[in-house]
């Protein structure tokens, strides 16, 4: 434990068992002993010379407030498997995005990085892989550097908005996560709560004094656990093993004809580009070496909150930069945060919410880092003038010098501007009655532009197989809930929450994807696609679903010792077919806190002793697309007789 003079920096630490010996300037003074799990206690001192003390075990993490999906409990009084993540927690490691954040600190949440560029999106699986069809056809199951293309993925609730790309989040924004994992829990999210849920909580105004708060971060980003390659002694020695072995095939096979046999190193290592030189004279390039550098990460966010007379605002400008290790690979992100609500009457208040995020990407070349690998260390990257080596190994014109995507020959730029908002008016003319109606639209705007110049190893230097890309996608989206609370103390000891729930969701998608080749020059990068001859895409597209659902869920609190959930929900969603858009999905729970009953409630040592049994139903339509359900005309060639014709069947 912790005990220190109160007012003053004079403190010690105890030993394992609880001793400690402090010098103090006054025999009256106060000391504070505090430690984790524990009450804080102060203790004025009377002169003498021991004392014994004891410290209470604290509550405090058994009355704070969890998230549980259209409202809140005490975490004591959970019935289903929810872990609740602090402002402090997700921050206290620095990250910059909140996957890293919550990586390694929530049992059964498996966080992955899909790949090492800045800015990579993360997997998130709760409680394993729950989708029967992944790995099949485009749902790749945490494979895709597109995450949207895995199924698996849990839903993502921010301040009531259903989110997808959690990336673009501050983590220095984050008031609460709230991660909901049995099936008991995410019931109430009906057929999207299969995979787990993710609610994410804003910070919020607190009322009082204006507040400022800085918070920055700085970091360097290198890389790790690089295999071990040969250096270029070992690779020669590899090669002359080779040939060697080659050569003595053609022998009786005996151990002095593998000693006397005669090798030729013209075969491997060529005099037009310098390598037989540099073998001879000792002359090695470390491509990955050459190529890798130190990133640089860093971020700021500036806050303000405060309020007085029954108005409360909080706001926050946040920037990060996150360079990567080789090439041009770099992720910025600008966030803007605003809230504020304000009470008008004693029944009502009415609050807003916004959130705004822009991120530009550089993914850079996928081919660099494994091409660095490739190249072999007596190849040179710069000829005797200093210039690039087009191809630096002549026996293997497949590499391009990779030099030239690590300068941007290859180019991969992803630009996304997302804004959440949440409008909400609350109505409570009691203790026991509360009402919630809460509209939050959001507008998504993504731009992915790649373009494979001229020397990249996809081209390798061919005009006709330069190729720019130029995708754009728009999405609008609109949740509207309404949401009613009832609060009854039955009789002593006897609590009963009601809530009743309608929720309306609309979600209208379009875009178009743009792919031509052949250009006669790299100057045009992303922005001409007309320049390219040779158009392999150039379509539209658009998609639009709505959900409607009603819920309720029922709570009942015996004496803080028995406790009972039911949860259901009714959802209709129009991606389905005629006759099978709604279903019903219901859960129950009990909890039984035997840490309350009168024979265990005098073992010191325990704390906190709950059982929980529970059953449910959720549902996943994330694989199921819009209009999956309607049947297309596809064109197709039939031949009749010895006539070749275009036609059209049915594909369902």
């Amino acid at each position: 434990a912790n005990v220190q003079e109160k007012g003053t920096t004079n403190g010690v630490v105890t030993d394992f068992d609880g001793n400690f010996i402090i010098n103090v300037q006054d025999s009256n003074t106060i000391l504070v002993i505090s430690y984790i799990g524990f009450e804080t206690k102060e203790l004025t001192l009377d002169g003498s010379l021991n004392y014994t003390i004891q410290l209470a075990t604290s509550s405090t993490g058994l009355d704070e407030v969890v998230v549980i999906g259209y409202g809140s409990v005490k975490k004591s009084d959970l019935t289903g498997a929810v872990a609740s993540l602090s402002n402090e927690t997700v921050t206290e490691q620095r990250k910059t995005d909140i996957g890293q954040a919550i990586q390694g600190r929530v049992a059964g949440v498996d966080v992955r990085t899909l790949n090492s560029k800045p800015g990579a999106p993360l997997s998130i699986q709760i409680r394993g892989n729950t989708v029967i069809t992944a790995n099949q056809g485009s749902e790749r199951d945490g494979v895709s550097d597109d995450i949207s293309t895995d199924p698996d993925q849990p839903l993502y609730v921010v301040d009531g908005v259903f989110f997808d790309n959690i990336n673009v989040l501050n983590p220095a924004d984050i008031e609460q996560i709230d991660i909901l994992k049995d099936v008991s829990a995410t019931a109430i999210y009906g057929a999207r709560g299969a995979n787990g849920v993710v609610i994410i909580t804003t910070k919020n105004g607190i009322e009082g004094v204006s507040r400022f708060t800085y918070d920055a971060t700085f970091g360097l980003r290198s890389a790790t656990n690089l295999p071990d390659f040969f250096t270029g002694p070992e690779y020669v020695g590899f090669v002359d093993d080779v040939l060697r072995a080659r050569e003595w095939l053609g022998t009786d096979l005996s151990i002095d004809a593998y000693n006397n046999v005669a090798i030729d190193r013209s075969t491997e290592f060529q005099t037009s580009n310098e390598e037989a030189s540099n073998v001879a004279n000792g002359r090695y390039t470390d491509w990955a070496d050459l190529l890798r550098g130190t990133g640089i990460q860093t971020s700021h966010t500036v806050g303000i909150s405060g309020g007085s007379n029954g108005l409360v605002y909080n706001g926050s400008l946040g920037y990060l930069k996150d360079e990567g290790v080789i090439g041009i690979e770099e992720f910025e992100r600008y966030n803007i945060s605003l809230s504020a609500s304000k009470k008008l009457s004693d029944e009502f208040t009415l609050g807003i919410k916004t959130y705004l995020a822009w991120s530009e990407r550089e993914a850079g070349s996928p081919e660099l880092f494994r091409s660095s690998l490739r190249l072999a260390p007596t190849v040179n990257p710069f000829d005797e003038n200093g210039e690039l080596v087009l191809v630096p190994d002549e026996q293997d014109q497949r590499f391009i010098n990779p030099f030239f995507e690590d300068q941007g020959s290859y180019t991969a730029e992803t630009k996304s501007l997302d804004v959440i908002a949440n409008v909400f008016l609350n109505y409570k003319p009691n203790d026991w009655f509360n009402f919630k109606t809460q509209f939050s639209p959001t507008v998504s705007s993504t731009r992915f532009g790649e373009f494979r110049g001229l020397l990249t190893r996809s081209s390798r230097n061919d005009p006709t197989r330069v190729r720019s890309t130029y995708d754009t996608r728009l999405r609008t989206s609109y949740t509207w809930d309404n949401i009613a609370d009832f609060d009854f103390n039955i009789k002593e000891g006897h609590n009963l929450k009601t809530t009743l729930i309608t929720s309306l969701f609309y979600d209208n998608t379009e875009g178009s994807d743009i792919e031509t080749r052949n250009f006669n020059t790299d100057a045009f990068s992303i922005f001409n696609t007309e320049g390219g001859t040779d158009i392999r895409t150039f379509d539209t597209y658009q998609t639009q679903e709505t959900k409607a659902s009603f819920a309720a869920r029922e709570n009942y609190n015996i004496k803080d010792k028995y406790i009972f959930t039911l949860t259901g929900r009714y959802d209709g969603s129009s991606k389905l077919a005629a006759g099978n858009q709604w279903d019903f999905f219901p859960s129950a729970a009990f909890a039984w806190r035997a840490s309350q009953e009168n024979f265990l409630k005098e073992v010191n040592w325990l704390n906190n002793l709950k059982f929980r049994v529970s059953y449910g139903e959720s549902g996943n339509d994330n694989p199921v697309s819009a209009f999956s359900s309607f049947a297309f005309l596809e064109q197709s060639s039939f031949l009749f007789g010895s006539d070749l014709a275009n036609g059209q069947f049915v594909q369902t």
